[in-house]
């Protein structure tokens, strides 16, 4: 399914299937845009900014409802690159391999934790 608008002809919104494999659907949502503008615009508007509720909010779980317990929640690629990656419980990995850990005790393989602050630590290569 493709949306346009009229004065725009190389500007459009597509929701089609990323993958080719026969028998599969992954939905995607694309945004293209044909001039220097963003390709695809998410916003929450709120009209009340107070409580702890996000204006935005990203849910991964299982069809029948579950949590994730082994594969990425959210993966940020620049063309199938992995940029950051949010792993099923909270930890995010960056490009340049750095785990950032959400618990407040690094683990021998962490570079970097955030609790608060910013620490450097050292990792055996």
């Amino acid at each position: 399914m493709t949306l346009k608008v009229s004065d725009d002809a190389s500007s459009y919104l597509e929701i089609n299937n990323a993958i080719t494999t026969d028998s599969a659907f992954a939905p995607r949502i694309m945004g293209v845009n044909g001039a220097a503008s963003y390709g695809l615009y998410i916003e929450g508007a709120i009209t009340t900014d107070s409580g702890a509720v996000p204006a935005i909010n990203i849910d991964g779980r299982t069809a029948a409802g579950g949590a994730i317990g082994t594969r990425p929640l959210v993966n940020f690629t620049n063309t199938a690159r992995s940029r950051h990656k949010f792993n099923y419980d909270g930890t995010l990995y960056t490009a340049a391999a750095v785990k950032i850990a959400t618990t407040t005790a690094p683990s021998a393989n962490c570079a970097m934790r955030v609790a608060g602050h910013i620490e450097r630590m050292q990792i055996a290569p």
